[in-house]
């Protein structure tokens, strides 16, 4: 284990030194130290092996721009416990290490004990880590199955330990675990926005819905009582949320698309994405009340001049296939197509682009008794 960790310095090929004289400089060692030679050639410090039972003694000097800007208010006694309870990486000036009687410097402790040590450029101290994150199942009466990887997180507290899942950011549950009564409170954090996919955003809706309800596994196990106070939620966007992300679930499947959860989404997009659940997934028509007063139309060929003897008439229809029309929604890029229809406008006038007759911009308006309209029923 000792060789392995002095296998992360640098190595360069080293003069061989003999066995008897390693002995005598190891003699200038702390007692239960010795020098070693690698197979490959290096050498380093290490404990003795009939020493090995003996515990080492590690000195160092703490930088002092750390202590002022990390440990200035707490105390000093503290200082061991506050550094594990941060997980702080601790900035050493110096180092040594042995035993009780006679230490040398760590950086002494690798390269040719014949040549001058190594400098040392930084040297850093690690408290223990915490324990690896454990597992938290969640399944819901919606058949949804959630794993939150739950771990301890540096925390400034002497009281309390603070624990929150790395992972399903869509759904953030703190715990604070009080270290005297073992007490717990939590907080819940919802964010649709910030899932992975349309999916874990309702996973995360249904969760919560469960913690609320007392409807929820645990682990396996149903949650006795509901584990979160709903009297501050607001039940009606609560359930306007449900619905959006319900609604995103079943267009993907439609549109053969993925949404991202994370995505911009414009007032716009609100609104095209309210047509398309009307139109695509209600198969109703969308429908608009004057939403222009001139159109372009192309290819178009109209040598006898019929066209033009419409202008003046009253409500005048049409109606015709769109398509593909390109569209993009929450990260995702479609085509669709419309059923479109335009009725009881009147053409007010028409200008062509050239003497071929072949395509123009057509100007239209309202008739007497009320306004032309425009309706859409978009499909894929």
């Amino acid at each position: 284990m000792i060789a392995d960790f002095y296998d992360t310095f640098n190595k360069e090929t080293d003069d061989d030194i003999p066995q008897e004289v390693l002995e005598v400089l190891s003699e200038k060692l702390p007692s239960n130290f010795t020098y070693y030679k690698r197979d490959d050639g290096t050498y380093f410090v290490g404990p003795r092996r009939e020493c090995l039972h003996e515990t080492m003694s590690l000195s160092t000097i703490i930088d002092k721009e750390f202590i002022d800007s990390q440990l200035k208010d707490i105390p000093r006694d503290k200082w061991l416990e506050y550094i594990y309870r941060m997980q702080l990486k601790i900035p050493v000036k110096s180092a040594s290490i042995g035993n009780k009687e006679k230490k040398i410097p760590l950086e002494n402790t690798v390269g040719n004990p014949l040549e001058d040590p190594p400098k040392l450029c930084e040297t850093y101290m690690y408290p223990e880590p915490f324990p690896p994150a454990k597992d938290i199942i969640f399944e819901t009466i919606e058949g949804d199955i959630v794993a939150l990887s739950v771990e301890r997180k540096p925390y400034p507290s002497f009281e309390e330990s603070f624990f929150t899942n790395i992972n399903f950011p869509a759904l953030q549950i703190k715990f604070y675990v009080s270290e005297k009564d073992a007490n717990s409170r939590v907080d819940y954090t919802i964010t649709p926005t910030k899932a992975e996919c349309v999916s874990d955003a309702i996973a995360a809706i249904h969760v919560f819905q469960g913690l609320c309800n007392g409807t929820v596994k645990i682990n396996g196990k149903m949650i006795s009582q509901p584990a979160v106070d709903v009297k501050n939620l607001n039940i009606e966007q609560w359930n306007d949320s449900i619905k959006f992300w319900e609604t995103a679930r079943k267009l993907e499947q439609k549109l053969g698309v993925t949404f991202n959860p994370g995505a911009e989404f414009t007032e716009e997009d609100a609104r095209f994405f309210a047509y398309l659940n009307q139109s695509i997934l209600n198969d109703k028509e969308i429908i608009w009340e004057h939403p222009f007063d001139h159109f372009h139309v192309g290819g178009f060929k109209d040598k006898k001049g019929e066209l033009e003897k419409v202008i003046g008439k009253e409500k005048i229809s049409t109606e015709f296939k769109e398509g593909p029309i390109h569209a993009e929604l929450l990260g995702a890029v479609f085509d669709i197509y419309s059923h479109t229809k335009m009725y009881d406008f009147i053409i007010t006038n028409i200008q062509w682009d050239d003497d071929k007759k072949e395509a123009a911009e057509i100007y239209i308006s309202d008739p007497v008794d009320g306004k032309w309209k425009l309706s859409r029923k978009y499909y894929v």
